[in-house]
């Protein structure tokens, strides 16, 4: 169980240097940002289907193995900035073979020189039905990378009928000029920013009024931590986050050490309504989730997701809302002061 002091010798960034919670913020807004699922079409191919997840380099090393691409390169670039975009063997002979009139291979080995300039084609043919020509742009020659200084996009395909992996390997400069370069027509969102969700008594819930208090009794108090471990909800997509004390909230992966430890002992997060009333008997229970609502995220514009701690609480009983509140304390742990109950 975390303890006052512990929450207390914990530093804002964790040991991490504050380019590494600039990339954690940018690798967390560019997730949400992209969609769950992309799809194209392909001659001989048919419908190829991509799921994308944005990680660090620490959680896209599969894509490199001895300090080499693992399966097939192709560099690309955009805006003066470079990348990598690596395919697994059978996956880029899978999709060379489409093109050519064959099934997928049960062997995979490199690509002669006609097969890569048919995967590059194809390459070409997917950039421009998801609307990143013509921003990015195919290189003839292997783009150089260092791979700590990478982010790492893991793109899973399905392929007539199966699965293979390919990976962006590329850095923050690309990935924002990529971004700001793709075709319009996404639409804005805004995320749902989680620090807490527990079961409550009904007889709590009909009982609490206005100047009633939420207490988190496993968050300390909102002045004396500095990173707190949240759950970022993106429709039915969940990303585990830290929100910082100067509103940032940043990918999980993104900072380690002290706070990533501390994070471990806080996932059992118990709510409970104090009251200067008696407490009903308990009886049927229902789940309490509070948070905020984020701004909206632009995706024709550099992403980032600030959440200032000042915003108003929403406190929700599943998924409808239930009550507004504000930050508060009680016996050091962190709290919600109700101020004013939702109609409905």
């Amino acid at each position: 169980m975390s303890t006052q002091r512990e929450a207390n010798e914990s530093p804002e960034t964790a040991g991490s240097s504050s380019a590494t919670s600039r990339t954690a913020a940018l690798r967390l807004a560019l997730q949400l940002c992209l969609p769950g699922k992309v799809s194209a079409s392909l001659p001989g191919v048919g419908d190829v289907v991509f799921r994308p997840r944005v990680l660090d380099w620490v959680g896209g090393v599969a894509a490199w193995v001895g300090g080499k691409p693992a399966g097939e390169a192709v560099a690309i670039a955009c805006a003066g900035h470079e990348g990598l975009l690596v395919f697994e063997s059978r996956l880029a002979v899978g999709l060379v073979n489409g093109i050519l009139g064959f099934g997928m291979p049960s062997f995979a080995g490199p690509l002669s020189r006609i097969e890569r300039g048919v995967l590059e084609g194809v390459l070409a043919t997917l950039l421009a039905q998801c609307g990143f020509v013509p921003g990015i742009k195919l290189r003839a020659s292997t783009a150089e990378t260092t791979p700590d200084e990478m982010l790492v996009v893991a793109i899973s395909v399905e392929l007539r009928e199966e699965v293979g992996q390919a990976w962006l390997i590329a850095s923050e400069a690309f990935l924002e000029s990529a971004w700001a370069n793709r075709a319009s027509g996404a639409s804005e969102s805004a995320p749902w920013l989680e620090f807490a969700a527990t079961t409550v008594a009904e007889s709590d819930i009909a009982s609490a009024q206005s100047g009633d208090r939420v207490v988190f009794d496993e968050i300390v108090a909102t002045g004396q931590i500095a990173a707190w471990p949240v759950r970022v909800f993106q429709g039915e997509r969940v990303f585990q986050a830290r929100w910082l004390a100067d509103g940032r909230v940043v990918a999980e992966e993104g900072l380690s050490g002290a706070a990533t430890q501390e994070a471990a002992t806080r996932d059992d997060r118990r709510v409970r309504v104090r009251s200067a009333r008696p407490t009903a008997p308990q009886g049927s229970t229902v789940e309490v989730r509070a948070g905020v609502y984020c701004p909206a995220l632009d995706p024709r514009v550099r992403p980032r997701l600030v959440v200032p701690r000042r915003e108003p609480v929403l406190l929700r009983l599943g998924d409808h809302p239930w009550a507004r509140g504000e930050f508060s304390e009680f016996e050091g742990s962190l709290a919600v002061t109700i101020t004013r109950k939702l109609a409905g």
